[in-house]
């Protein structure tokens, strides 16, 4: 335990607080750091955002290697339609789904279950008496807005879970939401959005190369209700697919009815170079940087001009090999930051150039 503090302790002698860099280069649930990747991110804003301002379904697809930080911006994206765009009149929300599954369904699941039984429940008071009919979810919504003894299995069949034909009969629902229904119920609940004021609902679909895994039939079953999903969908939905550029190819040489719906916007992720890393660095280490007298000391002492300073304990000429050791990617960016802070710190130095670099990270040399 005492090493323990004093190695936390020592983070002083790089003028930190502690290690700025994430130990596992896992984003966020609701991230609020974002310092690569700003060409991306203004194009995935301009795609939501149009949808949100329109009215007008618009689709796009991020294409980024593993660790380049797609499920990060997609994350992002997310944080800004739920805090920045959901304001009155117009609404906004959208939903991180990790991967597509094995077919709608699991989509559809994730939908409901992040609007969760208090937003569900409103939904009913939007189905009028000249259109109810058209609801098959009307008479499960209205149990879950009036809580009843059937309210956790109206709930349980919103959600997917499969309710035998008595339970159903309790409901007044004819069948189970599955792959086939499902396409149907999602639009239902679109409906019912656009009608409680959501101009924007944002489905943010990461790792869609995983579909090219599930064997042909279950695949193309699959992408031929995605592209169902979207045309029935002409208002108010915005699809952000995140896809490696192997997988990306793939599908455009296997999807191509899919692939032309959601091509106008494609979003390629960019390598960084060292003017980016020199930002990320900036960026991260300016949380925790220690303050006072002691930072101004050692910025004169150290001669460190205002670009060292921001980026400090890194040196400048460190820059250009952590391009190199990461060829550009930012979750190698990060993890070889991360090393470098602590193995510096155990070493007891007070810096870090290019030779204590390649020094103390000799494993990760290409």
């Amino acid at each position: 335990m005492e090493n323990q503090t004093q190695l936390i302790l020592n983070y002083k002698r790089l003028l930190l607080t502690q290690n700025p860099f994430p130990y596992v280069s896992v984003p966020d649930e609701e991230p609020t750091i974002f310092y690569d990747q700003e060409k991306a991110l203004r194009a995935l804003t301009s795609v939501v955002s149009s949808t949100h301002t329109t009215g007008s379904s618009n689709h796009a697809v991020l294409v980024g290697s593993y660790g380049s930080g797609k499920s990060h911006t997609l994350k992002y994206i997310g944080r800004f339609i739920n805090k920045d765009l959901n304001k009155r009149p117009k609404r906004a929300i959208a939903f991180y789904i990790p991967h597509p599954g094995a077919g709608i369904l699991d989509i559809y699941k994730t939908l409901v279950t992040e609007l969760g039984p208090a937003v569900i429940s409103k939904l009913s008071n939007h189905v009028d008496d000249e259109s109810h009919y058209q609801f098959e979810l009307y008479r499960p919504l209205r149990i879950i807005s009036q809580k009843s003894s059937d309210t956790l299995n109206a709930w349980r069949w919103l959600t997917g879970e499969r309710l035998d034909i008595e339970g159903r009969n309790r409901l007044g629902v004819g069948r189970n939401i599955d792959d086939a229904f499902a396409n149907q119920a999602f639009k239902q609940i679109m409906t019912l959005l656009r009608r409680a004021s959501y101009t924007l609902v944002s489905l943010l679909i990461d790792e869609l190369e995983t579909v090219n895994e599930l064997d042909i039939l279950r695949r193309q079953k699959l992408f031929n209700t995605l592209r169902h999903l979207l045309d029935d969908n002409p208002r108010n939905l915005s699809v952000v697919f995140a896809c490696t550029p192997a997988g990306w190819d793939e599908i455009v040489g296997n999807a191509y009815a899919l692939a032309r719906r959601i091509s106008r916007n494609v979003i390629y992720l960019e390598t960084l170079d060292e003017k980016t890393i020199t930002t990320v660095i900036s960026g991260y280490v300016e949380s925790f940087r220690l303050q006072g007298q002691r930072l101004d000391e050692s910025i004169k002492r150290l001669n460190l001009d205002d670009e060292e300073a921001r980026i400090f304990p890194f040196r400048k000429s460190a820059i250009p090999e952590l391009l190199r050791l990461s060829q550009g990617n930012i979750s190698e960016v990060i993890k070889c930051c991360n090393v470098a802070i602590d193995r510096t710190v155990m070493a007891q130095r007070e810096s870090i150039d290019a030779d204590i670099l390649n020094e103390l990270l000799p494993e990760f040399q290409k």
